[in-house]
């Protein structure tokens, strides 16, 4: 868990609560040192309650807006 990433993360605006929870969980899962991060979808689905077609959804406009 990186504490530097789950703050960077709640301080950006994403527009959009789903994307917003979905980055969070992004978020928890880097590394102390701030390095990329690859859960999987379905631990994804596990911790954020949201379906897998939804995670994709969300997942593709943030990275379509460079978050």
């Amino acid at each position: 868990m990186s504490v530097i990433a789950i703050k960077w993360a709640m301080n950006l605006s994403t527009g959009c609560p789903t994307c917003k929870l979905v980055l969070l969980c992004l978020a928890e899962h880097v590394g102390r040192d701030c390095g990329p991060c690859w859960p999987s979808n379905s631990v994804i689905v596990r911790e954020t309650e949201l379906c897998d077609r939804t995670i994709r959804l969300h997942l593709r406009h943030l990275e379509e807006n460079g978050i």
